[in-house]
Formats: C-alpha cells, sequence, structure tokens
C-alpha cells in the first residue's frame, strides 16, 4: 500500500500564454490568476515524516523566492508551475496547478 500525504496551495499570480492562437490572442497578455496547487508526496508510514503544513508554507516560501507574491510566473504554463515544483521537491510525486481551481494540468512520477 502507498501512503501520500496532499498539501493544498492557493498562490495569486500573474501569467501569460506568449504563442496563444488567433482564437485566444487575447492569453498573450498577461492576467491574473489564483493557481491552485496540490500536490502529493509519499510517505512511509502512517505517523508521515512529512507535516502536511510545514511543505503547504516551503511550497509559498519557495514559490515567493522565485516568482516573487503575487507571482509572476511570465510565460510559464500550468503544466511549466508543475514541473518547476516537482524540480524543487525531489519527493514530490504528483502535482496538479488548476487556474482558479477549475482547467490545469497535471504531472507525475
Amino acid at each position: 500500500m502507498k501512503i501520500v500525504v496532499i498539501t493544498h496551495n492557493e498562490i495569486e499570480g500573474f501569467h501569460y500564454y506568449p504563442d496563444a492562437p488567433k482564437f485566444c490572442a487575447y492569453l498573450g497578455n498577461k492576467h491574473r490568476h489564483v493557481f491552485v496547487v496540490r500536490c502529493h508526496f509519499e510517505v512511509s508510514h502512517n505517523e508521515r515524516e512529512i507535516e502536511i503544513i510545514d511543505r503547504q508554507r516551503e511550497i509559498a516560501e519557495r514559490v515567493a523566492r522565485q516568482f516573487g507574491s503575487p507571482a509572476d510566473f511570465g510565460g510559464f504554463s500550468c503544466e511549466d508551475i508543475a514541473e518547476w515544483l516537482m524540480v524543487e521537491f525531489e519527493d514530490m510525486v504528483y502535482c496538479k496547478v488548476l487556474e482558479d481551481g477549475y482547467g490545469g494540468a497535471a504531472l507525475s512520477r
């Protein structure tokens, strides 16, 4: 049986889609979202070695350190943000990033 802890962060930020197709060219302009970030970390037992609230704080701090607050993700997509987080946290096994809690992307190892 695998055990994972799940974190939840809501990160106010901006991004843009540099190569937006014509039908949604407006996404090429910088725009705001609340990025909803859900991450999974595998743990080895029910007394988990990762404290959820500490990891949520660490995620928020690393994002703020790299991208500011509110975050300026530049041309990063949801996929790019999830990939960046998975590189930052080697023990992360899954990451989902949603724009305003709706559509987005998920990556897993």
